[in-house]
């Protein structure tokens, strides 16, 4: 089990920290993510409430 665990843990990495994706504009998901979280700062969140 360990060898396969190792594989997937590899696999993982690879499709969210090397492999850029289409669908978020040839990022990857933690790029995608840290540009998020970059441009969210910035925003004014307000309530109707």
């Amino acid at each position: 089990m360990g060898k396969c665990a190792e594989l997937v843990d590899k696999w993982n990495y690879t499709y969210n920290y090397v492999r850029p994706h289409q669908s978020i504009g040839c990022l990857t998901p933690m790029g995608f993510l840290d540009k998020w979280i970059k441009e969210s700062e910035d925003r004014v969140y307000v309530s109707t409430m």
